[in-house]
């Protein structure tokens, strides 16, 4: 039997990163190359990515009133969530799972799992720095390890 592929997508203010998962296995990571921001430009952007990649299930960031992301994340978020389910390709939303201190952590963490991302493992960044590209990728990870970890509820609660 062929593994479920999974494709996870992370919108930050500047910058969309993706992986892709069959099974275990890190197949793809990736960040946009350019910025992406118009809508329109997103969600030809994430079609593509759709139809080269053929990913059985679409993870996106579940963004409730709590989360801080910003409004360009949001849309971005959004257009994502609509292009999968346009593409007849089941959709999960869910809510990142933060298991350790911080997202440095918890990216140090994915790269030990996922050994072939490791390179691009973003130094912590000082306070007065912004959050580093690469860690949209991390993020992406990280939605699609959860549900690696947990297929049986994530999924079966997408599919109701």
């Amino acid at each position: 039997m062929a593994s479920l592929r999974l494709l996870a997508v992370a919108a930050s203010s500047r910058r969309v990163g993706h992986v892709l998962l069959a099974g275990n296995r890190l197949l793809e990571w990736k960040m946009a190359v350019k910025p992406i921001a118009a809508p329109a430009t997103a969600a030809n952007w994430f079609q593509a990515l759709i139809t080269k990649l053929k990913p059985d299930v679409v993870v996106t960031e579940k963004l409730d009133e709590t989360s801080r992301k910003g409004e360009r994340s949001r849309s971005l978020t959004a257009v994502f969530e609509q292009v999968a389910t346009d593409s007849h390709v089941l959709d999960v939303s869910i809510a990142p799972v933060r298991e350790l201190t911080n997202k440095y952590q918890e990216a140090d963490l994915l790269a030990k799992l996922y050994p072939d991302i490791k390179a691009w493992l973003p130094r912590k960044r000082l306070f007065y720095e912004v959050e580093p590209r690469r860690m949209a990728m991390f993020d992406a990870l990280a939605l699609a390890h959860s549900v690696i970890k947990r297929p049986s509820t994530t999924l079966a609660s997408a599919m109701t």
